[in-house]
């Protein structure tokens, strides 16, 4: 080779600059939803719409009406907000939908994190490699692969994968150079922190550890400087993330999880593996055409790309570094680990760590793969490229040989799957399982000859011409890989309100409550909608959810209601709730009488509300004290002859602080509700016990006249207090002392960062 074509060639091998690939990227996510990406359509599928929209809803409300919401008393009769961590109210960017209108903000929120992900992916894979068209594969691979795109549906799981690569990144040249890069991994990694998403996050944070330990016992580097290098970051982004943390773990210690939580519900079939080869692998459409495969719904697609898998094989032919080791040994822990109980790792990691019982679906483990495959793919094209003219052909051989390999087990996943059907539904989809084959197998075809040409060409316009094509191959199999993966419907779904419940309950007053038989419905189970409208599309049936208050959806029209979606509850109120939305159970009169229940779903239908005639309001007075365990409170309140306005279940344990007594003559003068502060004016001849059917937690304190006074956990799971005779003025207000003092501690980092970073700007001085 003369030097013309040592020049030519190291010319074509540094397309694309970082700045062509994020145009490339951006083109890329504007062809993959260009509907999304203009406003015109919005994400709707399971959680979005159910919870994350109206969630984002209620926290844009209460910013534009200025103040933080930590508590948010539209569900489960009272839930902490911002503690649940995955709102995303401490996360700066969410800054940006709550300026732009949220039907589109919120869409576009999700798909920058996408393509944050997608260059943080191709900054990674260039720094392994070396080489800009690797890297470009991997950031493609990344951003697009089923996983992540099928995670779009979760603003906070895009925060957290978004800066996944990012962490990788900016943690391996802390470990190795100090200085910035401990600020610059010490911000990416409290930005990812504030997500939400702690099994993401502890992943990115196993490989970043098992990375500096790797460093450590090889004795590279300083070991005492290694170990104090991880201790800052670690300890930097505990302070930097103390507003959320603190009250997150305070929630978390008072929830309904502990590690007996989890389970393996949604684990990876072992016939899984064939759907990283073809995709559609015993998968039909479950709902609205999207196809799952059967017992795993987590996800409706991990399929890591086929061109991208290939390429990822590739280096075991070529395995010349110790790091692709470590990478193909995530890759394999991962898949082994996603099988839950069928496979032998994840029953035994439950035994040796018990705390992974918080986590629930071992699917969620193929974030590892969904990670590594990329970076496995971006070395194996590395391997090949950098090769010699005279070794490249023997390679490619080997590669040609593992590319047809690929292409049979594709055929034969799909004959497979036609000839042992799991359920005969399969058989239904024949056309669409022999089309998905084809295109996978013509962009392999594709990818192959890509690469047979992409080193041997001489022109520079011509060999960037064919890494371009190789480029739209990667992304057209990731994009065309299942038939649908995020259905969407017309903003307007959203905004417009919808008028299910003739003068619907009024916050502060009552609320409306969902019966168990809506409450457990399947959206297969929305058939009054359906038989009233041709349309039998998603649209519909989110019509249908809003007419039923599924989910959070009631945030969305501003009606308070008894139940609700977090991924946290407060312990006393989910055991309350678990039993009210027990198949077929039905609450006494009493027990809605006491929630403030003043309309519920029609018996025998879904959509249909109907008037209680006699709701107690949410505060009320005189009831008599009740003494019972903690343990039989629950049990208490579910019985028929529990009568709230004359009774009130407290603890015995502090029965030698209750005086009061039945007072029959006390009385709610007035009684005004915010989101986090309650303003009574109480009148009684005698002391009396006051009782409010909002949900009991530790930060709710209540003052009368100004002094405070003690408020009691009363019927099992709602708020008590004892107030003296006569006339006085009573407030109640949520003040989170952890909050209070997690945000001194952060602005304090954050200050001290800015004056570290502003000293390494300076040269370090000489010595004398």
């Amino acid at each position: 080779m003369n030097k013309s074509e040592i020049s030519i060639s190291s010319q074509t091998l540094a397309f694309p600059s970082s700045r062509a690939f994020a145009a490339i990227l951006g083109l890329l996510l504007f062809l993959f939803l260009p509907s999304v990406f203009l406003g015109f359509q919005s994400f709707v599928f399971r959680d979005y719409g159910l919870a994350c929209y109206p969630m984002a809803h209620f926290f844009r409300q209460s910013v534009w009406e200025g103040q933080i919401p930590l508590w948010n008393p539209y569900v489960d009769c009272g839930m902490p907000f911002m503690a649940q961590w995955n709102t995303l109210v401490l996360y700066p960017v969410s800054v940006f939908f709550m300026i732009f209108p949220l039907t589109w903000s919120l869409c576009f929120f999700c798909l920058i994190h996408l393509f944050l992900g997608g260059m943080g992916m191709f900054f990674l894979a260039r720094s392994w490699t070396k080489l800009p068209l690797a890297a470009a594969v991997a950031g493609i691979g990344f951003a697009f692969s089923g996983l992540v795109s099928s995670s779009l549906t979760w603003p906070h799981n895009m925060v957290a994968l978004g800066w996944f690569p990012w962490l990788v990144f900016a943690a391996e040249r802390a470990w190795q150079h100090g200085g910035r890069w401990l600020i610059a991994a010490s911000v990416i990694g409290a930005l990812q922190m504030l997500s939400g998403v702690p099994e993401l996050i502890l992943l990115n944070w196993f490989w970043i550890f098992l990375y500096w330990l790797a460093l450590f016992i090889k004795g590279s580097f300083s070991r005492q400087t290694l170990l104090l290098r991880l201790t800052l970051i670690v300890v930097i982004i505990s302070l930097l993330t103390a507003a959320q943390l603190i009250p997150f773990f305070d929630l978390l210690f008072h929830s309904q999880r502990d590690s007996g939580y989890g389970n393996t519900e949604w684990a990876m079939p072992v016939t899984g593996l064939a759907n990283l080869f073809f995709p559609l692998f015993y998968c039909t459409p479950q709902v609205f055409d999207v196809y799952f495969q059967f017992h795993q719904y987590y996800t409706p697609s991990y399929y890591s790309g086929l061109i991208i898998l290939l390429l990822a094989l590739s280096v075991a032919l070529y395995p010349n570094k110790s790091r692709t080791h470590s990478v193909m040994l995530m890759v394999f822990l991962g898949i082994f680990l996603s099988f839950g109980d069928s496979g032998f790792l994840y029953p035994f990691l439950r035994k040796v760590f018990p705390a992974i019982g918080f986590m629930r679906y071992p699917v969620k483990f193929m974030f590892i793969p969904c990670f590594f495959l990329p970076l496995l793919a971006a070395i194996g094209l590395a391997n090949f490229l950098n090769l010699s003219p005279e070794a490249r052909p023997i390679y490619f051989r080997r590669i040609r040989i593992m590319g047809v390999i690929c292409a049979g087990l594709v055929c034969f996943f799909v004959w497979w799957s036609l000839h042992y059907p799991l359920y005969l539904t399969v058989l239904l989809h024949k056309s669409t399982y022999f089309q998905n084959a084809a295109v996978r197998i013509i962009l392999l075809a594709g990818s192959l000859v890509c690469l047979a040409f992409i080193n041997r060409v001489q022109s520079v316009k011509s060999a960037r011409l064919l890494q371009g094509v190789l480029l739209a191959i990667v992304w057209t199999d990731l994009a065309t890989h299942t038939p649908l993966q995020n259905p969407t419907v017309s903003p307007e779904l959203y905004t417009t309100p919808i008028k299910n419940i003739e003068s619907p309950p009024k916050f502060g007053e009552h609320r409306a409550m969902v019966s168990s038989q809506a409450y457990n419905k399947s959206w297969f189970d929305l058939k009054d909608i359906i038989d009233k409208t041709e349309s039998k599309d998603i649209s519909t049936y989110f019509v249908g959810e809003r007419l039923v208050l599924s989910g959070n959806l009631n945030l969305l029209d501003g009606i308070p209601k008894v139940d609700g979606f977090s991924a946290l509850r407060l312990r006393e109120s989910q055991q309350l709730l678990h039993i009210l939305y027990s198949t077929n159970y039905v609450p006494s009169s009493n027990l809605q009488d006491f929630l403030s229940v003043s309309h519920v779903t029609e018996p025998g239908k879904l959509f249909n509300w109907i008037a209680r005639t006699n709701p107690m309001p949410m505060v009320t007075c005189g009831q008599e004290p009740l003494f019972i365990d903690e343990n039989a409170s629950l049990a208490s309140i579910l019985d028929d002859t529990f009568d709230p306005r004359a009774q009130v279940v407290l603890s015995k344990e502090i029965k030698a602080n209750v005086t009061a007594s039945r007072v029959q003559d006390a009385k709610i003068l007035s009684q005004h509700f915010k989101n986090q502060r309650v303003e009574l004016e109480v009148d009684a001849p005698q002391p009396c016990l006051v009782v409010i059917s909002q949900a009991y937690y530790h930060p709710w304190k209540a003052r009368i006249d100004g002094q405070q006074t003690s408020l009691w956990r009363a019927n099992h799971a709602f708020q008590a207090f004892q107030a003296p005779a006569g006339r006085h003025k009573i407030i109640l207000t949520y003040e989170d002392n952890g909050f209070r003092i997690g945000i001194a501690l952060s602005i304090i980092t954050c200050a001290g960062l800015i004056i570290w970073f502003w000293f390494l700007k300076k040269p370090m001085p000489t010595a004398a």
